[in-house]
């Protein structure tokens, strides 16, 4: 039978890494008891991996329902957003009105945008509606999680990508350009002096020397005369 020779020391140090392993593996068991006992608060979101621009998603409302029954988050849950007045809350909470202006999620990359539930809620559907483009999700980019206790964020059970996830289309944008009218004048050709406005201080005598026109039109050495004979 084979045996392990050990000093004084060296067994001090076996025991105080048994005891160190020991009580890891206890604070591990704790942990997954407590999660197991005091799940975390019924959570749920959508989520976008990529948006028009690339960098923002604007949401005018997200609505979550049971059933045909409208439940209300008590707290808005979001990957960021551009500041004072475009948090997640105002396209959310009941009462509050705005928009998300969403930004991405520094650790995932991705867009997301949710609520924290009552315990016991429970939530099938959701409606979102989107700002106008570029900051809009592209075509099958968004998905329906929820919050699990020991898995983190999963699909929506029954969801397929964005299958639970109702996108309303904001309103057809009809872009109206300015059009050019031809109009046929009928009348007398105008003079030129009816065509532009005289100057309040017309230029009286001679083109002072530093004026460009100078140059272009000096004057004569010798005063012109006529040719009496012409």
């Amino acid at each position: 039978q084979g045996y392990l020779e050990m000093s004084g020391g060296s067994i001090e140090k076996a025991i105080d890494l048994y005891l160190s392993l020991s009580s890891q593996t206890a604070a591990r068991g704790e942990r997954k008891q407590d999660s197991a006992s005091n799940p975390p608060p019924p959570s749920y979101r959508i989520t976008c991996t990529n948006t028009e621009s690339g960098w923002a998603w604007d949401v005018q409302h997200l609505k979550f329902f049971n059933g045909k029954d409208r439940v209300y988050p008590l707290r808005a849950l979001e990957s960021g957003s551009a500041g004072p007045g475009y948090e997640a809350s105002g396209a959310i909470l009941e009462g509050k009105g705005g928009m998300w202006g969403g930004r991405k999620d520094v650790a995932s990359g991705y867009f997301w945008i949710g609520g924290e539930f009552a315990p016991g809620t429970v939530v099938t559907k959701a409606e979102i509606k989107e700002g106008n483009p570029p900051h809009k999700s592209v075509s099958g980019t968004m998905r329906f999680e929820t919050l699990d206790a020991n898995k983190g964020w999963i699909d929506v059970k029954g969801s397929t990508g964005s299958a639970n996830a109702s996108s309303v289309a904001p309103g057809e944008i009809k872009a109206t350009t300015a059009t050019e009218r031809k109009v046929k004048y009928e009348g007398p050709i105008p003079k030129d002096e009816e065509l532009t406005v005289k100057p309040s201080k017309p230029v009286q005598g001679r083109v002072h020397d530093v004026c460009y026109k100078s140059q272009l039109l000096p004057e004569r050495r010798t005063p012109f005369e006529p040719d009496k004979k012409f």
